[in-house]
Formats: C-alpha cells, sequence, structure tokens
C-alpha cells in the first residue's frame, strides 16, 4: 500500500488552523514568501527547514513519517534458531531496529475509532498491521470500555 504524505499541505493546514499568515510566517522562518508558497506546493522538504517550521507551528511534523512507518512497515521475519533475517535470509548484524513497537498516541487513536465505528475489527488490525493481540485489547479495553 503506498501511502503518499503531502508535507507542504500538512504544514499549510497548521498554518491556517493557528490563523498564522503566509507573510508572517515566512518572515519569522526568514524565507521569502515565494519559497513559503514553495514549500506548501512541495510533497518533500529539506529537514533542517522542517524542524524550523515545526518548532514556529508548535507541531511534530516529523512524527507524520515516523507513524506512518510503524503502522506500513513490515515486521523482520525471526526464526528461533537463526535469529533476525532480512528478506534476502542474511543475518541481521545491523545496529539498529527498524520497527519499533511502540505506539503514539495518534496511532493508537486511528484504530481505536475505527474499530468503534466498525469499519475494522481487532482481528484485521492484529493480521494486517501486525498488532500483537494483547496489545490491541489492551488499548480497547482502557479506551473503548472506558467511554461506556
Amino acid at each position: 500500500m503506498t501511502v503518499k504524505i503531502h508535507i507542504g499541505q500538512l504544514i499549510e493546514e497548521r498554518a491556517a488552523n493557528l490563523n498564522v499568515p503566509p507573510d508572517r510566517l515566512a518572515s519569522r522562518l526568514k524565507i521569502s514568501k515565494a519559497m513559503l508558497e514553495e514549500v506548501f506546493r512541495s510533497e518533500s522538504i529539506d529537514t533542517s527547514l522542517l524542524l524550523k517550521i515545526s518548532k514556529r507551528l508548535k507541531f511534530d511534523f516529523f512524527r507524520v513519517y515516523t507513524s506512518h512507518m510503524i503502522i506500513y512497515s513490515p515486521l523482520p521475519a525471526v526464526n528461533p534458531k537463526k535469529g533476525l533475517r532480512n528478506r534476502a535470509g542474511q543475518k541481521n548484524t545491523g545496529p539498529f531496529e527498524f520497527r519499533k513497537n511502540v505506539y503514539s498516541p495518534e496511532i493508537i487513536a486511528f484504530f481505536i475509532e475505527r474499530i468503534e465505528n466498525g469499519s475494522l475489527s481487532v482481528q484485521e488490525a492484529m493480521k494486517k498491521y501486525k498488532i500483537p493481540r494483547t496489545t490491541i485489547y489492551r488499548w480497547c479495553k482502557k479506551y473503548i470500555r472506558s467511554n461506556k
């Protein structure tokens, strides 16, 4: 599944929600208004500029990408006798574990909302998104039953 993230559009929406005029945002970022308009049209931007924008608009735009990676990245294949392997079957000796089992509040809300409105079952969430059974049932117990 390919999901396009149009970061410029998200930045423009955040600025509009905070009632920050484009010319004021451009001056605070120390860029021209034309450059800011280019940012709004861009699907990707430089990370140092994204960091400045995140600080000015008080929103972590990097979380958009990390949340996407947590939801859509496949789990690595694990063989108990051979250890962690990559897709080519080679032993993973890298120092980093790509997928973290850390779910942000936005991700939890994403799943709880879909489970509550019936567009996603608990079993579908476990199978499609590889969420551990105990994790998703803990979310349901904490967030769904507490509201009823």
